[in-house]
Formats: C-alpha cells, structure tokens, sequence
C-alpha cells in the first residue's frame, strides 16, 4: 500500500474520484485518539486494544499518545513494536497457536499475560517439566479499583453498581445458595 500525496476533503471524494480497486486506509488521528479517550473516561478498567484488528504503527503510536496502555498481542512482531512504542504498557498475548519459540521470545520481552487453551501450552508458558502433571488454574490478580462484593438483594438483582465515590459493588450469592446439601 502506498502513501497519497494528494489531501483529500473526505473519503467519499476520494473514493468518488479515483475509484480504487484495493483496499484503502482512511486515518484520521484526531478521530481515532477522540475515540479512545472516550473508552477511558467510560471505562473503569485497563482498556485493551487487540493489536490485530489494525497492526498500522501509526494507528498503535496515536492510541498511545491518547493513553492506552494495554496491548493484546498476536505475534512477536506485535510484541516488539508495542514494547518499543509503549515501554510500561501491559501486553497480553492471546494468539491460540504459538510456537515454543514464540512463547519464549513473549516471556524474555516480558509479558506476563497469556491465554492458553490447554493445560499443556500452560506448561510451556511457565516452562514446567513435563514429569509434572497440572491439575489446576487458579488465576489472581488485583484490581485497580475498589471492588465490594455484597449480597444480592431481595429481588434478586446481580448487577453490578458504582457509588458517588466510584467503589465497584458486585452481588454476590451465599455459599448456601451454590452449595448443594
């Protein structure tokens, strides 16, 4: 894909104009950056923006400035250019078929998050010799905000709530109500 020379008013001339047969990237930074802003002001959590759907540099370099900071990751390449265009962002690599090799370039460019759809790709990610046996996941973590899990309420409501202060409240079901007896 080459780069235009010509600055046009809008998408609708150009394509009106020169009627491409291949595909063609419209990019407008102040679009895009406007957008991602709104994501984290309405979002409470890490906004994760799946590097895949668009892998352009210039694309991941202006929701960078907007302030993205985490990445979800599909391929070294991937890796790399996130960790040198955002050094502290949080990289998630969730591609499902990853070669060994792949696995142990993520881990040495540190990325601490991965998905794993068997308990063997786990191992790998962990480097767990194989005379062991896993048996199970648990996975921990800490959120970034104040969460309070409270009982449901009497009309059995489970949707989750913020207060004035912003405290994350998640009903809850008591253990007598999952237990069978």
């Amino acid at each position: 894909m080459g780069l235009s020379k010509t600055i046009w008013t809008n998408p609708s001339e150009f394509l009106r104009i020169e009627r491409p047969v291949d595909p063609v990237m419209f990019f407008a930074p102040a679009v895009l950056q406007a957008t991602a802003h709104r994501f984290l002001d309405g979002f409470p959590g890490l906004v994760t923006y799946a590097v895949k759907s668009n892998p352009d540099e210039m694309v991941n370099q202006n929701l960078v400035a907007a302030g993205v900071e985490g990445f979800d990751v599909a391929s070294p390449a991937e890796i790399e250019m996130i960790a040198r265009l955002a050094p502290t962002a949080a990289l998630h690599y969730n591609h499902p078929v990853r070669a060994r090799h792949e696995l142990e370039y993520a881990v040495g460019m540190g990325v601490k998050s991965h998905s794993v759809a068997r308990r063997t790709e786990l191992a790998q990610v962990l480097d767990i010799p194989e005379r062991y046996e896993i048996l199970l996941v648990l996975a921990l973590g800490k959120p970034k905000e104040e969460v309070v899990m409270v009982p449901i309420g009497p009309e059995g409501d489970i949707k989750y709530y913020r207060d004035a202060n912003q405290v994350h409240y998640v009903p809850k079901r008591t253990l007598d109500e999952v237990l069978l007896p």
